[in-house]
C-alpha cells in the first residue's frame, strides 16, 4: 500500500523491482488523494482479495503519522521499521492510535518476527 503522487509512486515502484517481489500492490492515490493512507480503503481492498481474516494481515511501515492507524482499525498487527538514517525515524506518534503494535530496527529482525507471527 502506497501513496502519493501515482506516476512517480510507480515509478519508485519498478525502480526498486517490487513488481518480482509482491503478488498485488495499492496505489492509493487511483482513487484519489482522499484514499491516501491512514484510509482504510486500501486495507480493505486487500482483504476482500484475498480472503482472510483481518487478524493475519500484517503491516509494516515507518511512518506512525499515516501508517498504522488505519491497518489497526480493521484489526491488522502493525509493525513499525525503525532504522538508524530513516526519513521518519525520530517521528512520534500523535496518538495512541497512530502507533505500531510492534517496533523493530532491522530487516533481519523483520523477518523473524513474520516467521513468529506466521507460526501463531
Amino acid at each position: 500500500v502506497t501513496d502519493g503522487p501515482l506516476s512517480s509512486q510507480r515509478a519508485k515502484f519498478e525502480a526498486l523491482g517490487l513488481s518480482e517481489l509482491v503478488d498485488e500492490a495499492v496505489f492509493t492515490d487511483a482513487w484519489g488523494k482522499e484514499f491516501w493512507k491512514p484510509h482504510t480503503r486500501a486495507f480493505e481492498h486487500l482483504m476482500g482479495m484475498w480472503k482472510y481474516d483481518a487478524d493475519q494481515f500484517a503491516y509494516v511501515g515507518d511512518n506512525p503519522a499515516k501508517d498504522f492507524s488505519g491497518p489497526k482499525k480493521l484489526g491488522w498487527h502493525t509493525i513499525r521499521l525503525r532504522m538508524r538514517g530513516q526519513l521518519h525515524e525520530a517521528a512520534e506518534p500523535a496518538s495512541p492510535e497512530d502507533n505500531a503494535q510492534q517496533t523493530i530496527t532491522s530487516f533481519p529482525q523483520l523477518s523473524h518476527v513474520l516467521q513468529k507471527e506466521h507460526r501463531g
